[in-house]
């Protein structure tokens, strides 16, 4: 019973010169880690504009909804969701020439997160601001003319 030993070259990572250079190799091509991999983007504070018939502005558990009305068929519902103290929150809410409802509750949410509420018709012109931020305003709001409409294009 004569059993054959065969002796098998096993690679001994940690001596063999190939494995260490496809090692340096690997970690010298590896995209570099994020050094703040939890940093929070920085938001502009863009208006948000509603138009279209049949907008509602509500109060649900403490945050505010917000459903963008309809200007054609067909068309998706466009709802917004804002919580209190949100950074995601819009620096206005315009609301250009249409119809819909809003309740008491949200005047009173508006107010507290100090975010204006801004009514424009549709000639441009502002028929009413609430809130306490609308005085703070940075950029007033520009009536727009068909004539700056035609030298804009042009």
């Amino acid at each position: 019973m004569g059993a054959a030993l065969v002796k098998t070259a096993i690679r001994d990572p940690a001596i063999d010169g190939q494995s260490w250079a496809e090692r340096c190799h690997y970690w010298l091509t590896a995209p570099p880690v994020n050094p703040r991999p939890f940093r929070r983007r920085r938001h502009t504070h863009e208006p948000l504009i509603l138009t279209g018939h049949g907008m509602r502005l509500r109060v649900n558990h403490g945050a505010l909804v917000v459903r963008n009305g309809f200007t054609h068929y067909p068309q998706p519902v466009e709802e917004y969701r804002f919580f209190r103290g949100d950074r995601t929150l819009p620096s206005r809410i315009i609301v250009l020439d249409g119809s819909g409802s809003l309740s008491f509750d949200v005047l009173s949410w508006l107010s507290e997160q100090n975010l204006p509420l801004i009514r424009i018709n549709w000639r441009g012109e502002v028929v009413t601001a609430l809130g306490k931020g609308h005085a703070q305003m940075p950029n007033p709001l520009y009536e727009i003319s068909p004539k700056s409409l035609n030298r804009i294009r042009h």
